[in-house]
């Protein structure tokens, strides 16, 4: 009787865990937007925004680089708008949905356990996705979050990049075949064909990069003081190089969810097997 119920009991589960991870595939996982207190666009908005962008970085594939690059910026800058509650306010739409990652889902009531390890407020509730495709259908994030999504999407359109942190603001770094090099800042829509030596040596020709690019003269001012300030950081890659632990875990947890369900069928068909072997009732 106990080998039934466990039998019965490993199947349901996982056929549940089952079916919660294929609904997972076909929903959209959108902030909700018409709830939110940042914006005035609304969610139907956001979604055509969403799908213009993924139209757009498709085309940009048989693109000049120029404008291939130009294009994957402006579709995660059009995509992602640059929000992030900060470390003392938690933001529930921002964590992982069960159909999603069951797993990451469960981790964000453990958030108080992991604050005591380290000063990581609210880790997986306001979760930073580090998949481009996962964060570009979120919609909302900051600049690194929005640099790792543009390194990740012209990683698939074959022009590899790295992300430089600027103390302050990170921004994306990426070179042609013929060793041109350009600074795409994603968060603000601006792309310099400069070097970083060049920006951090002349910040008023970034300033003007910025200003011709529609930025406010005090954001010119700003992003130009990090600039020339020196100290920047070039990550080689992105989100496995600039957040790797998050990045394992993300990685691990995607691969569990398929596991677990996986396993729990499996225990209980070798418990329902078992039982009629032994012929038990």
């Amino acid at each position: 009787m106990i080998r039934k119920t466990i039998s019965y009991l490993c199947f349901i589960m996982g056929l549940t865990l089952l079916c919660l991870n294929g609904i997972g595939i076909f929903i959209f996982h959108q902030y909700p937007f018409d709830n939110a207190n940042f914006t005035t666009e609304t969610t139907i908005e956001r979604t055509i925004a969403y799908k213009n962008s993924l139209k757009n970085l498709q085309r940009a594939k048989d693109m000049p680089f120029e404008e291939k690059i130009r294009t994957a910026m402006n579709a995660v800058n059009s995509g992602i708008i640059h929000y992030w509650p900060d470390n003392k306010t938690q933001d529930p739409n921002l964590r992982v949905p069960l159909s999603k990652n069951f797993i990451l889902n469960i981790l964000s009531y453990l958030d108080p356990f992991f604050e005591k390890l380290g000063n990581h407020p609210f880790l997986f509730t306001n979760y930073q996705i580090q998949n481009h495709f996962d964060m570009l259908e979120r919609g909302v994030g900051i600049c690194g979050m929005q640099s790792i999504a543009l390194v990740g999407f012209l990683g698939e359109l074959d022009s590899p990049a790295s992300m430089i942190g600027l103390n302050g603001h990170v921004v994306v770094m990426v070179e042609s075949q013929e060793g041109e090099p350009y600074i795409l800042d994603p968060d603000n829509g601006i792309l310099m064909p400069i070097s970083l030596q060049t920006a951090e040596n002349n910040p008023d020709s970034v300033q003007k990069y910025y200003i011709n690019g529609g930025c406010s003269y005090e954001t010119a001012c700003m992003i130009s003081d990090l600039y020339s300030s020196k100290d920047n950081i070039v990550v080689g890659g992105g989100a496995e190089k600039f957040n790797p632990n998050l990045y394992k875990i993300e990685q691990v947890a995607v691969f569990i969810k398929w596991i677990i369900p996986i396993a729990l069928i499996g225990t209980g068909a070798f418990f329902r097997i078992r039982k009629n072997q032994l012929n038990l009732p």
